[in-house]
């Protein structure tokens, strides 16, 4: 199994987003956000695991095509650039997968993470023939009423029809995470329940050749914040966010050679290889 991390652009955000403090000052100055101006590039990554008998499958669709240009598409009018703003990288991420000899619309599964539309479902639309594997939680929040407030938009998610949901109630405990889903019955993908940033936030973990991956995507955008288990602004639940974090970190001192990829971190993404095997 080859795990390609790609990049499909990258989103500027406001400083705050990225300072990761926790007690009651930081509580207001979330809420004071919206007032400073973005200043900080991340990179916005999809994952591209070449299974042996599953075929390609994605981890995430990244931003949309539209994103830079008309970043109403993916996030309405209101917030398509409140919050972020974006550039795209060169190749799009159907181009990047052709340039890997993978037909982007041969892609039959697509594990979503969470589903916030700009950075992480925002190309939805880009893969037709793709079964999109999202937690049962995190679609019941990002289809319900008033929901582009939590971040989601939800004419995106209805350019798919093929959503499969992802039920933890019937999951088993693997290493240090309680509750995990093996996704094709063999070991080699499994999906990790790790809310917190999100309602139904889950990651995912792959058996490589070598050692195995975990890709924790927002579970923690950056290796500090995993590091000192710090929870994310504005995040769904922090008490959750905080079991999560120290069932991530647990693996990582258990599992010291494991390659283990935050959601966006600048640093880490411009050392990662191009594959790993």
């Amino acid at each position: 199994m080859r795990l390609h991390p790609l990049v499909s652009g990258e989103m500027q955000i406001r400083p705050w987003l990225g300072e990761l403090r926790e007690g009651p000052a930081a509580a207001l100055r979330e809420l004071l956000t919206f007032l400073q101006p973005k200043t900080t590039w991340l990179p916005v990554p999809v994952y591209l695991v070449e299974h042996p008998v599953a075929g390609p499958i994605l981890v995430e669709t990244g931003l949309d095509p539209s994103a830079a240009s008309d970043p109403a598409k993916t996030m309405g009018r209101l917030f398509g650039s409140v919050l972020f703003s974006y550039r795209l990288a060169k190749r799009t991420v159907r181009e990047q997968l052709a340039d890997r000899g993978i037909d982007p619309d041969a892609i039959r599964t697509v594990v979503m993470t969470h589903l916030h539309t700009d950075d992480h479902a925002g190309g939805v639309g880009q893969f037709p023939g793709g079964d999109f594997i999202v937690d049962r939680r995190e679609w019941e929040v990002a289809t319900a009423r008033r929901s582009i407030l939590k971040g989601y938009y939800r004419p995106v998610l209805a350019r798919s029809g093929r959503w499969k949901l992802a039920d933890y109630a019937t999951a088993q405990p693997y290493g240090a995470f309680a509750r995990t889903l093996d996704l094709f019955g063999d070991g080699s993908v499994r999906l990790l329940s790790t809310p917190g940033h999100s309602a139904g936030h889950q990651s995912v973990l792959l058996r490589l050749q070598s050692r195995e991956a975990l890709l924790y995507v927002d579970a923690a955008h950056y290796e500090r914040q995993l590091r000192e288990e710090l929870t994310f602004p504005m995040a769904h639940s922090k008490r959750t966010h905080r079991e999560t974090l120290a069932e991530i970190h647990r693996f990582v001192v258990e599992h010291p050679n494991a390659l283990v990829i935050p959601g966006h971190d600048p640093r880490v993404w411009s050392q990662l290889e191009p594959v790993y095997e």
